[in-house]
């Protein structure tokens, strides 16, 4: 058995859906009252009762200035948009930086500690090849402490 498929051309399903969807906007409103006095509006008033075909009104026309004011608020909004997250990608970008410089000041900082542990009971020199005094030492190692309060979390 040859079954072959059946295709629509584009135009002419775009057409069939077009004309479907035209008798959706054109569909009556009907109003009627219902035995308590309740006014009902609907599509299909029910069968019993007598119905009045109401049109609505027609949408609200737009003046030329409407149309431009509404351009340019979209516009203000797209700019505003664009300008705010360039400003989070600007702020990323920074804290990014922020905590990388901090991770390295930390490191730095703990690597000077463990330097100054490591020759503690020994001789130290400077880099100038100057022996650094006891009390120096401390001093030295009391500012790393610091820089590693200050520096890591």
């Amino acid at each position: 058995m040859n079954l072959t498929k059946h295709r629509l051309p584009g135009p002419l399903l775009t057409l069939l859906v077009l004309a479907s969807l035209s008798g959706l906007a054109s569909a009556e409103i009907y109003r009627w009252t219902d035995a308590n006095g309740q006014v009902h509006f609907g599509e299909r008033p029910p069968a019993d009762v007598q119905a009045e075909s109401v049109k609505p009104p027609p949408p609200p026309a737009l003046s030329p200035d409407l149309g431009s004011e509404l351009r340019s608020q979209f516009k203000q909004r797209q700019a505003d948009y664009t300008s705010n997250r360039q400003a989070s990608k600007e702020a990323a970008a920074n804290a990014a930086a922020e905590a990388a410089e901090r991770a390295k000041n930390c490191a730095q900082s703990r690597a000077a500690i463990a330097d100054i542990n490591k020759f503690m009971n020994k001789r130290m020199f400077d880099s100038n090849g100057n022996y650094i005094e006891s009390d120096a030492r401390q001093a030295k190692l009391n500012k790393a402490r610091e820089s590693v309060e200050y520096w890591c979390d």
